[in-house]
């Protein structure tokens, strides 16, 4: 009889009917991540690591690109109970890159977001619901070009973690459309397409 065979058998087996206890959580799975039963935190927006992000049809022939490189703002979260969470953000329109200069500095003035009168761009809650583990319904309004909307949005919650400095982390993710000229900016029709999908990405620090 192999000894050492059985033995290494054994222990494979044993490791196995542990494993499920010392298994690492579901990536996507917040109240896990975050610690249950859970209670809403602040998380402070990290510039340095959130974007936001556009795209627009270009003579109705490609998707153009473009994205914002200034933003603050504060998540409010509760995993297991959603309806105590809430999000806003601004967002510098000054800020806008399309990698052309002379493209930004004409999207910079009147023709578009004219954010000299319209510095802001901005987001803020009014209702949070949860459709899944990881994902909730965000109403809210969006300020963009000095008209404020209602919209209604899809976010996700995509992970936590620690950063460099052992503070903790938590990701969250929205891509939504809106009609351009519901904001007042309905320049180029021919050559812009009406509808703006707007990704937002944010990585947020734990307030302490």
């Amino acid at each position: 009889m192999n000894t050492p065979f059985l033995a290494s058998s054994a222990l494979v087996i044993a490791g196995l009917a542990l494993a499920p206890a010392f298994s690492t959580p579901d990536p996507t799975d917040a109240a896990a991540l975050l610690g249950s039963p859970a209670a809403a935190t602040t998380w402070t927006v990290d510039p340095v690591h959130s974007g936001v992000g556009f795209r627009i049809r270009h003579l109705n022939a490609s998707n153009f690109h473009g994205r914002f490189n200034a933003m603050s703002g504060t998540v409010v979260f509760d995993a297991e109970k959603p309806a105590d969470s809430s999000v806003q953000f601004e967002v510098d329109a000054a800020s806008v890159d399309t990698a052309n200069k002379d493209r930004d500095e004409h999207l910079r003035g009147p023709d578009f977001l004219n954010a000299k009168v319209h510095p802001k761009i901005g987001f803020k809650s009014t209702k949070v619901a949860a459709e899944s583990k990881n994902k909730f319904q965000v109403t809210g309004t969006l300020s963009l070009h000095g008209v404020e909307k209602e919209v209604t949005l899809s976010a996700e919650f995509t992970g936590a973690g620690k950063n460099h400095q052992g503070s903790d982390v938590a990701g969250f993710e929205t891509t939504f459309t809106v009609k351009r000229s519901d904001f007042g900016i309905a320049t180029y029709p021919d050559a812009l397409g009406d509808e703006l999908t707007i990704r937002v990405s944010i990585e947020a620090q734990k307030k302490s």
